[in-house]
């Protein structure tokens, strides 16, 4: 159990306020495009809900890269990425030799409060 316990732990995002976890899942997801040679082309501002001690911060990006691998890695990244993001929302579109879309991931925290 206890084992299971920090797992769980460790796919939490962790701050003093909600603006700094938005801000830790902000450089999180940009720095998994960046080491995926994704192009961030724009961030939209981040959504939050709060609940029963529970923080679920919502975050979008808009993305391009001239090779379809690099969002192949750029997924991969997300999906072992600790603490977690979750993919809720993705989509890609091919024009010539480049691939625009847009990636809409949530992260988790506790709430201190």
């Amino acid at each position: 159990v206890e084992s299971i316990e920090a797992e769980l732990q460790n796919q939490l995002f962790s701050g003093e306020t909600a603006p700094i976890i938005e801000a830790n899942i902000q450089r999180a997801l940009t720095q998994y495009a960046r080491d995926s040679r994704i192009s961030v082309t724009s961030t939209r501002l981040a959504e939050q809900l709060e609940g029963d001690g529970w923080i679920l911060i919502s975050q979008e990006m808009a993305f391009r890269t001239t090779d379809a691998a690099n969002t192949i890695s750029f997924l991969q990244s997300l999906e072992e990425s600790t603490p977690r993001l979750w993919v809720s929302d993705f989509s890609i579109d091919r024009t010539r030799n480049q691939f625009s879309g847009s990636i809409t991931v949530v992260g988790f925290a506790r709430s201190e409060g």
